[in-house]
């Protein structure tokens, strides 16, 4: 039996989502972050430790939007 389920903002199977930033001297840095999906229409959310480069630049950058 299928069930019309409509469009919906799903992510599945569930992918590798990548993150990159740039450090205060404009060098890139990327991650790959597993845990992580959509929040709302236009906004994604992650769940990362803290002790990653990426994570570091963005939270010096705090232009999260």
């Amino acid at each position: 039996m299928r069930t019309d389920i409509g469009a919906k903002e799903i992510l599945f199977p569930m992918p590798v989502l990548i993150v990159g930033t740039y450090d205060e001297n404009g060098k890139p840095d990327a991650m790959n972050a597993a845990w992580g999906g959509i929040g709302d229409t236009k906004e994604v959310f992650l769940c990362l430790d803290g002790s990653h480069k990426t994570v570091k630049n963005l939270l010096k950058q705090r232009n999260l939007q």
